[in-house]
């Protein structure tokens, strides 16, 4: 999967040796270990993973979920304590052979890293990252019936179809995501930028970062804008996760040096400083994106979707579910599960709302050329944003 031996990954996503060990990692992460396992690794060196805590059969013979959750984590806080315990003991001592067993198991899984760092630095950098495999299996089942649609509508806005897989990374596909920040759906749009894209209803009742095929085509618009004001897809999708502002200082001589700059350590320093999530956004969607294209040989073969085609039109006047499903012909829930934007029953529709339909064909074409029209009168205030910085706007094609 690591070396995309059946090539079944676009040559612009192929795995810079840099990040190659991140990649490893979460592919790891998101295939082999599931959420009754964690991993105890090095943040900075994530070649060096120091154990993984086995949990499952506490969780087979747990009273229930709750009881799992309080009595794992009271054993992996144990251990953690060990793992200080033993680096303040390898600080203190230098002669390994009189080190104890866990102390001289890190002091073997560190031999191969290329930075020295002291014992002190080390623990500062241990980290612990339950793995995701049963999360992204669901993940894959919920979004079966989407992700085919989601690669056309990419292809059809010249965006790479890998892109969709962001949507995993961001939820897991769950369609009611709710971050603490208040990002919401499969795409996680936050409000502030929710707005700049789609219809968000001040009342509440109508959103449409929940519904997948929206906040999709949202989302290509937003990754079209990275990528032309920041000009490499590294850098635009990282900025997905945490913005531009950081990249747009980079110089375009600069750029090929992203790679090294999401591997920096403590030991090096850093054309752009990045926390943990940031620096391992972009391995995180290298590695979803070959868990996805070798589904079959991660999780098994999964049922093909029972994909029921629709089309979108734009609402002519004010309208409601009840009426707007009488115009229309089509039954009540319906067409409330075709548009789970729609919160609530008595949500007052407005007039060019963009609303699905049962079809015979798939038919995104208008919502994607309506929303593009939107964007480009949102180049403007693009160019003023970066007038200031370094950056240059990359020309459409």
């Amino acid at each position: 999967m690591l070396a995309d031996a059946d090539g079944r990954i676009s040559p612009e996503f192929k795995i810079p040796p840099e990040i190659e060990p991140h990649v490893r990692l979460w592919l790891g992460i998101y295939t082999r270990y599931s959420s009754q396992e964690a991993v105890i690794f090095d943040e900075e060196h994530p070649e060096v993973v120091y154990e993984t805590v086995d949990f499952r059969e506490l969780a087979r013979t747990s009273r229930n979920r709750a009881a799992f959750e309080i009595v794992s984590r009271r054993i992996l806080k144990k251990r953690v304590d060990n793992y200080r315990a033993a680096f303040r003991e390898l600080e203190r001592s230098r002669r390994p052979g009189r080190l104890s067993r866990l102390a001289q198991q890190i002091h073997r899984a560190r031999a191969g890293v290329l930075h020295r760092h002291t014992p002190a630095e080390a623990l500062r950098s241990l980290r612990v990252q339950w793995g995701q495999r049963d999360a992204v299996m669901t993940g894959l089942l919920s979004s079966n019936a989407f992700l085919h649609r989601m690669e056309r509508i990419f292809s059809e806005m010249a965006l790479p179809p890998e892109l969709i897989l962001i949507s995993l990374v961001e939820s897991s596909f769950n369609w009611n995501a709710v971050s603490r920040a208040g990002a919401v759906g499969v795409w996680q749009f936050m409000p502030e930028t929710g707005a700049e894209f789609m219809f968000l209803d001040s009342s509440g009742r109508i959103d449409e970062r929940l519904s997948p095929i929206k906040s999709t085509v949202a989302a290509g618009r937003l990754m079209t804008r990275n990528f032309r004001m920041l000009g490499t897809w590294p850098m635009a999708i990282s900025a997905y996760n945490h913005g531009h502002t950081k990249w747009v200082k980079l110089k375009s001589s600069q750029w090929s040096q992203v790679p090294k700059i999401l591997a920096q350590c403590s030991k090096s320093k850093p054309l752009v400083k990045l926390g943990f999530a940031s620096r391992n956004y972009y391995p995180e969607f290298l590695a979803l994106l070959r868990a996805y294209k070798y589904q079959e040989i991660a999780y098994g073969t999964a049922p093909e979707p029972a994909l029921k085609p629709v089309r979108f039109i734009q609402t002519q006047g004010l309208g409601t579910l009840a009426s707007l499903a009488a115009r229309h012909q089509v039954p009540e829930s319906e067409l409330r599960r075709l548009n789970p934007d729609i919160k609530t029953r008595d949500a007052s529709i407005p007039a060019g709302f963009w609303l699905s339909l049962p079809s015979s064909d798939d038919d995104f074409s208008g919502l994607i050329q309506a929303r593009r029209r939107r964007v480009a009168r949102l180049d403007v205030q693009d160019r003023q944003r970066v007038a200031k910085s370094s950056v240059r706007i990359i020309p459409r094609g």
